[in-house]
């Protein structure tokens, strides 16, 4: 639980600049005789799960300074979204298509993000069937978002985001 816009009452304070004014907490404010603020913690506790296709990497890794390939912005954009994610107090997991072996369950914390960067760093392109629709779904907790970075190559990429549709699930691919 983190302090925050939310609905959960987590306490009054003293009113700061920035406060929103409809929170404002009139009857302690009258009776202390400056103005207070009604706190409330964060609704954000979502599982978060972002889902990597790494079949196939499109393009040439030119290094940091240099162009980038299609898995170089997969990863990176995975670490952001992560990043992002744990940053407002949501757990993030992670799931690799194209390696059945690489799946991190949704965790929170600053540790959390330093496994998954971890993970991250060992992306490489695997030419292997991966891991099937069926057992993909079986991965990805009920009611998380899903978040799909492909190059979207092949009929079995379209097949993995198709099944996520099917299943009803919260996703952007």
């Amino acid at each position: 639980r983190r302090p925050g816009e939310g609905t959960d009452i987590a306490g009054v304070r003293a009113f700061a600049a920035g406060d929103r004014l409809h929170r404002i907490n009139w009857p302690v404010s009258m009776r202390v005789g400056e103005l207070h603020v009604t706190a409330t913690q964060s609704d954000r506790d979502t599982d978060v799960m972002v889902v990597l296709e790494t079949q196939f990497d499109l393009g040439i890794s030119e290094g940091i300074d240099g162009s980038a390939s299609s898995m170089d912005t997969t990863v990176r954009a995975a670490s952001s979204i992560a990043e992002h994610y744990l940053r407002h107090g949501d757990r993030v997991g992670l799931l690799d298509l194209g390696q059945p072996l690489r799946r991190v369950r949704p965790g929170g914390g600053r540790a959390h993000l330093v496994r998954l960067f971890d993970v991250l760093l060992d992306a490489r392109p695997s030419r292997s069937s991966g891991i099937t629709a069926t057992v993909a779904m079986a991965d990805i907790p009920p009611g998380a978002l899903v978040i799909m970075l492909s190059p979207l190559v092949g009929d079995a990429a379209f097949g993995r985001a198709a099944a996520l549709g099917r299943a009803d699930r919260k996703s952007v691919v």
